[in-house]
């Protein structure tokens, strides 16, 4: 899903734009950066959001469902929290 977001993110963001900036001398890469990179930001940190709460969402569920055969999350957040294992 999140794959999905950030792909429709950077498609969203027009081609003329970076063709622009190429006709005024900014290589790929320096219009990557410039232009494309700071039109997406908004974009990729509700991306990253959703990714965060996804896999927190999982290991909470790992937490309460596997309290006596841990996975490996469980472990790690048990490690991090200072309980033993």
């Amino acid at each position: 899903m999140t794959i999905w977001i950030t792909a429709s993110i950077f498609m969203g963001i027009s081609v003329e734009l970076e063709e622009a900036a190429m006709i005024f001398g900014t290589s790929r890469f320096g219009a990557f950066i410039k232009i494309t990179l700071p039109l997406a930001l908004p974009g990729l940190a509700a991306s990253a959001m959703y990714a965060f709460i996804g896999s927190w969402a999982e290991t909470a569920q790992a937490i309460v469902l596997t309290q006596f055969n841990p996975t490996f999350p469980v472990v790690v957040y048990q490690t991090l929290v200072g309980l033993k294992v």
